[in-house]
């Protein structure tokens, strides 16, 4: 009882400013119920991180309909998938879930402005997505649980998280992560999203695929531009693409790119250059987009991710030349017509005719158990590390491992997948891409609000605000994971029992394409090593972390950079560090 009572005594963190630099009634109030200035903020600033962090996750508004109308809706009930019919229905159902994906995303987004009073955005998380529509309900509908009932598990999750955070026992789960792991798990992220930011699907294009080694340097230009991109899918059966083995004459890869229709890929996976390295002009032009963002936040000017976006999204926006996302390959002719149309409608909006309220419910299916686990672990461990690296991000995190608005956080995260689930889309976290707003001074819930806001207005201008291309935002998804870089300072490198699980959690995180799965992974070792530390041993286990053989290489005291006088100015230390506030 006393850990609800204290969990409603510190729900709200809104409406507990003391101070106000402001002399108008209203700003005052404004000021005040978000604490603007006792955290060191002004609107202006709440305004640009609001800005920032929306202009950073727009691209869900065209991604997260395009992964889970993959799973073709509710249109296998009438109709047979890979028909005519069927593609009409999964067009409505895209349709349908831009509306789901912006109205969650609002809905979620205000509510933790308003109750948390941190500056962080929801929207359906990716890949809580993609496990959705290809492991749980299957391309085109061929998984073992159909649509309706997968978004009951979603909605079951839901309602486990929300009552766990009212009884305190995911601040427990998350309290119980060894502080090297929490540190880490923020450095993880940045590198993670700098991996997003460098390929093609949401980034420049700078890295590509390869079947030896997985990655390897593009830069030939994006995939519906430039017949120097190749793109393939493993063979099912001729004349049909879809990821599994072959099963009647070829097996491996069947390629495609620009020139070549209703063979191989038709979506970004197992993309690579065939030529043309380092030339493609989409690439050159997310470069660009990138040094002027560096540019800029050397020099201290305010709002640089958002004038880089809107830097590279207005050059590409105008059609005639290599760069523009408008003058595509003939195969993609339709494909980018269509979208200059959209664009071009500036405004639309539908009601959601086959996605709102399409759940069900059915307990006595194992499978619902299995997508509800998976659901649980994935998400619970992607919310408590996102949580966790912002507010370290922020420097908002006590010595007990706790921060302001905490409860309500993680509140608002269950009832954000609650409403995802009934408008028919997939669980809704919390982004790290709200790692842009707090760049550009973003300290309370009011840049949430302003995030909520576009959000509300992307109901309407979808058309625009989900034509920002994926080289506009790669830049800022690269910027954003350097600067989180900064968190590896604090673990302490010399201890291997934080060193190693600190290690394998950033290490695992962009290799694996998962959050969740760093995690683990660091959480793993963590209690390996600890077991390990309990054994009596002889030696000295207190000593610095110093490998044998360190001596033979020269990496002692005698080197030329421990020599080096620490006062001694280095390239680059005369430029002072970004201001977070």
């Amino acid at each position: 009882m006393n850990q609800i009572q204290d969990y409603f005594n510190n729900f709200l963190q809104t409406g507990k400013g003391r101070e106000s630099n402001y002399e108008n009634r209203v700003a005052v109030a404004i000021d005040k119920f978000f604490s603007v200035t006792d955290r060191g903020s002004t609107f202006a600033d709440e305004f640009r991180g609001g800005t920032a962090t929306f202009l950073a996750m727009a691209y869900i508004l065209a991604v997260n309909p395009a992964i889970v109308g993959a799973s073709g809706g509710t249109c296998g009930e009438d109709h047979i998938p890979f028909t005519p019919e069927y593609e009409d229905c999964r067009s409505e159902i895209i349709l349908d879930l831009v509306v789901a994906t912006a109205v969650s995303a609002f809905i979620a987004t205000f509510l933790m402005g308003v109750t948390a009073n941190l500056p962080l955005a929801l929207a359906p998380g990716m890949g809580l997505n993609a496990y959705f529509t290809y492991e749980v309900v299957g391309y085109y509908g061929g998984g073992d649980i159909d649509y309706r009932t997968a978004l009951g598990a979603v909605l079951l999750e839901g309602i486990l998280f929300l009552l766990l955070a009212v009884v305190g026992a995911r601040q427990v789960i998350a309290r119980m992560l060894p502080k090297s792991v929490k540190f880490s798990t923020a450095v993880g992220i940045g590198l993670f999203l700098a991996h997003i930011g460098l390929q093609q699907a949401e980034g420049i294009g700078l890295v590509t695929t390869d079947i030896a080694t997985s990655v390897e340097l593009g830069g030939c230009g994006h995939r519906k531009y430039t017949e120097n991109m190749v793109c393939g899918d493993m063979v099912f059966d001729p004349g049909f693409a879809v990821s599994g083995y072959d099963k009647t004459d070829d097996i491996g890869m069947r390629w495609s790119n620009g020139m070549q229709t209703g063979l191989g890929a038709t979506g970004d996976g197992y993309c690579h250059c065939v030529e043309g390295k380092m030339k493609g002009a989409t690439v050159w032009l997310g470069i660009s987009g990138f040094i002027l963002v560096s540019a800029l936040i050397v020099k201290n000017v305010r709002g640089a991710i958002i004038i880089g976006i809107l830097f590279v999204t207005l050059i590409s926006w105008i059609p005639g030349h290599d760069a523009s996302m408008f003058d595509c390959l003939p195969a993609y002719e339709t494909e980018c017509d269509e979208a200059w149309d959209k664009l071009k409608q500036v405004a639309d909006f539908r009601p959601l005719k086959k996605t709102g309220g399409a759940l069900e419910v059915h307990l006595h299916k194992w499978d619902i158990w299995v997508a509800l686990i998976t659901f649980f672990y994935v998400d619970v461990l992607d919310t408590t590390g996102t949580l966790y690296s912002m507010a370290s991000y922020m420097k908002i995190v006590n010595e007990d491992g706790d921060f302001e608005g905490m409860h309500a956080a993680f509140s608002v995260d269950a009832i954000a997948t609650i409403v995802g689930a009934l408008m028919g889309t997939s669980p809704v976290t919390t982004f790290v891409e709200s790692a842009d707003g707090i760049r550009e001074g973003g300290r309370t819930g009011l840049t949430s609000v302003w995030t909520a806001f576009y959000f509300f207005l992307s109901i309407f201008f979808s058309p625009v605000l989900s034509s920002i291309p994926p080289w506009a935002m790669g830049p800022a998804l690269i910027i954003v994971g350097a600067l989180m870089m900064k968190q590896v300072q604090e673990i302490n490198w010399d201890d291997p029992r934080e060193a190693i699980p600190a290690f394998v959690t950033i290490a695992l995180m962009p290799l694996t394409y998962s959050i969740a799965y760093g995690i683990i992974g660091g959480l793993l070792m963590a209690f390996v090593l600890w077991l390990v530390d309990m054994i009596p041993y002889s030696g000295d286990s207190e000593g610095r972390f110093e490998p044998a053989g360190v001596e033979d290489v020269n990496l002692g005291n005698d080197t030329e950079m421990a020599k080096r006088d620490p006062n001694e100015t280095e390239l680059g230390s005369d430029v002072s560090e970004p201001k977070l506030v």
